[in-house]
């Protein structure tokens, strides 16, 4: 937990990376009518390229 005036540590931002990440919606019922884990694959790319990696993002299937 970080307190007033405190800087977050890695660790801290790892925690609330992966709890960001696990509140995404990736239902995948098989009729194409959820999200599906493109927005999490989304969420990841922006994080990485937020601190300048390349990302490109493949689909399974087309659509």
């Amino acid at each position: 937990m970080i307190t007033v005036g405190q800087q977050p540590t890695a660790e801290d931002e790892v925690v609330r990376f992966c709890q960001e990440l696990i509140r995404i919606d990736t239902s995948n019922p098989g009729d194409h009518s959820g999200p599906g884990e493109r927005v999490a694959a989304e969420y990841v790319a922006e994080k990485l390229e937020e601190v300048g990696l390349e990302t490109r993002i493949f689909e399974s299937h087309p659509g």
